[in-house]
C-alpha cells in the first residue's frame, strides 16, 4: 500500500500512530485515513474503509471536473474493544473507479501516482465551479496531531524538507521566474532558508525580505531575511498578519499549505499585504509531516493538491486573479513516459487584482 507519498506500509502506519493512544484517539487516526488511497498499475483504487468508528457527517472532498473521491454520510458506531481490535476493524476496502479525465503513472520504485508531463497546468480549470469548501465540517482542516504547533515546532530543524533536486529547482524558480528588481518579498512558514541567495537579494537589489515562521532559531539563522516574525497561523481563525496593506510585491509559502487549518482566512490575509499586481507563490511536493497535515490534503493526489490550491486562491476573498499551476519537477524520459526524477515540485500562482 502506498498512502500519499509516505514510505509506510498501512499496518506499520497504525503500529506507529496507535501506539499509547487511547480508543478516542485512535478515531482520530481512522478519521484521517478514510481518504488514503493505495494505487495499483491497473488503474483501480481503494479507500480504507474503518468500519467502527464513532463520527457521523459528511466526510466529502470535491476535486476537479466535480470528482468526488471520499465517501459521502458515513456512519459509524463505535465499540469497545482494545487497540490491536481498532486496528483489525479497519482493513476492509471499499472499490471505485477513479475518473480518467487526468492521465497519471505510477512510480515503478516507490509505487507512488505521479501526474504525467503537461497534466499539473491543466489541473487548474479556467472556469472554478462552485466552492469545493462549502458544507465541510471542521474535520476536514483537523490533523492526526492535534497538539499546538508551538509544541511540535519548538525545536529547531536545520533541514531541508525536500530533495536536492527540488530544492535546486525551487532557488532557481525563486530568483529566476518570481522575483523581480527592487521587489519586496515575505516569506510565509519560513525557517531557517527561504531559498532565496545573497546573490540574488544583491543582484535584484531586494528592497525587503521578512520572514514569518514559528521557530525563532531557525528565523535567526535565515541569512536572507530583514526581518522575522514569530507567528503560529494555525492558532485561531481570524488570522492577522502583522503586516500593513500593500507591504509586499511577492509572497511566498514553501512546502507548508498542507499544515494549515486556516487556509482561506491566512490567503485572504496575503491578499491585503500583497500591493496591486503582487503573486502569491505556493510551492509545495508530495513530502510531508503526517501528523500534522489537514485531512483534506491527505486523502488527495498531486493533481487533486494543485486543484485545491487552486481553489484556495479563488474562493478566499483575497482578490486572487490569473490563477495558474507550474510543474517544476525534474523529469527523465523512460519507455513512453517522461518521469519525474527524486521528489516533484509544483507552483500555484495567484496574482492579486490591480
Amino acid at each position: 500500500l502506498t498512502i500519499v507519498h509516505s514510505r509506510f506500509d498501512l499496518p506499520s502506519l497504525f503500529t506507529v500512530l496507535s501506539r499509547g493512544k487511547s480508543p478516542d484517539s485512535m478515531f482520530s487516526i481512522h478519521r484521517h485515513l478514510i481518504g488514503c488511497i493505495a494505487m495499483f498499475p491497473v488503474g483501480m483504487s481503494f479507500v480504507i474503509l474503518p468500519l467502527q468508528a464513532r463520527y457521523t457527517g459528511t466526510c466529502t472532498g470535491t476535486s476537479r471536473n466535480g470528482r468526488r473521491f471520499l465517501l459521502n454520510n458515513l456512519e459509524y458506531e463505535r465499540t469497545g474493544g482494545t487497540r490491536r481490535d481498532l486496528i483489525d476493524h479497519i482493513i476492509t476496502a471499499s472499490f471505485f473507479i477513479p475518473s480518467g479525465a487526468e492521465a497519471m503513472y505510477t512510480d515503478p520504485t516507490t509505487r507512488i501516482l505521479l501526474p504525467s508531463e503537461g497534466e499539473v497546468e491543466s489541473a487548474i480549470p479556467t472556469t472554478f465551479d462552485d466552492n469545493p469548501f462549502e458544507g465541510l465540517d471542521k474535520t476536514s482542516f483537523s490533523r492526526l496531531d492535534q497538539a499546538p504547533d508551538s509544541v511540535f515546532y519548538r525545536d529547531p530543524r536545520f533541514t531541508e524538507h525536500a530533495d536536492d533536486n527540488a530544492v535546486q529547482t525551487m532557488t532557481r524558480f525563486i530568483a529566476n521566474d518570481v522575483l523581480k528588481q527592487n521587489d519586496s518579498v515575505l516569506d510565509l512558514c519560513s525557517s531557517w532558508t527561504s531559498h532565496i541567495d545573497k546573490d540574488t537579494v544583491q543582484k535584484l537589489s531586494l528592497q525587503r525580505v521578512a520572514g514569518l515562521g514559528m521557530n525563532e532559531e531557525e528565523l535567526k539563522a535565515n541569512t536572507a531575511l530583514n526581518d522575522y516574525n514569530v507567528v503560529d497561523l494555525n492558532a485561531k481563525p481570524n488570522v492577522q498578519l502583522p503586516y500593513g496593506d500593500s507591504s509586499f510585491n511577492v509572497v511566498l509559502c514553501q512546502l507548508s499549505i498542507d499544515y494549515l487549518i486556516h487556509p482561506l482566512n491566512v490567503m485572504k490575509e496575503v491578499g491585503r499585504v500583497l500591493k496591486p499586481g503582487g503573486k502569491f507563490v505556493v510551492l509545495f511536493s508530495n513530502r510531508l509531516f503526517i501528523t500534522k497535515a489537514v485531512g483534506l490534503w491527505t486523502g488527495k493526489d498531486d493533481l487533486d493538491h494543485v486543484y485545491t490550491v487552486g481553489s484556495y486562491l479563488k474562493f478566499c476573498d483575497g482578490g486572487f486573479t490569473n490563477i495558474l499551476a507550474k510543474d517544476l519537477s525534474v523529469r527523465k524520459k523512460k519507455g513512453k513516459e517522461k518521469m519525474i526524477v527524486g521528489d516533484p515540485l509544483y507552483a500555484v500562482i495567484g496574482q492579486k487584482s490591480m
